[in-house]
């Protein structure tokens, strides 16, 4: 009998402004969260993930200890045995493919057309993952 009151209840909800029972000084604002600053760079991610997957795996190897291993062009050399000039030949050549390749990429079905205009400044980039077996091949070679 109680569980058919409170269920019955269901069809009257609180308004959203009368906060929580528990904080009543509680604005909305405080208790329902907001928009997540993360959210747009999930489309950049996925794209860019697909995009590292057709690279060789030697630059995807290079990119991973450069970006994930946070390694100097130096230290990738020594691990890779070519010389520096040659890692930063490789990583210049693989960003361009990268930078190439997402102008190019089409927009995301249903999504707003983000392909081509920039939507963060060239100096802060989107966090990218490589695959992990491709960042731990990258730090035990």
């Amino acid at each position: 009998m109680v569980s058919a009151q409170l269920s019955a209840n269901g069809y009257r909800p609180f308004s959203i402004d009368r906060g929580a029972s528990a904080r009543p000084d509680l604005r909305p604002e405080d208790w329902l969260g907001g928009p997540d600053p993360e959210l747009d760079a999930v489309d950049n991610r996925t794209t860019l993930r697909a995009m590292l997957a057709r690279l060789p795996v030697r630059d995807q190897r290079i990119l991973a200890m450069r970006f994930e291993g946070d390694m100097s062009q130096s230290e990738i050399a020594a691990v890779i045995g070519v010389s520096q000039m040659q890692v930063s030949r490789l990583l210049v050549k693989s960003l361009a493919r990268l930078r190439d390749d997402l102008i190019r990429e089409p927009a995301p079905s249903g999504g707003q057309a983000t392909r081509g205009r920039p939507s963060r400044s060239p100096a802060t980039p989107a966090p990218v993952m490589v695959a992990p077996d491709v960042g731990a091949q990258a730090m035990a070679a």
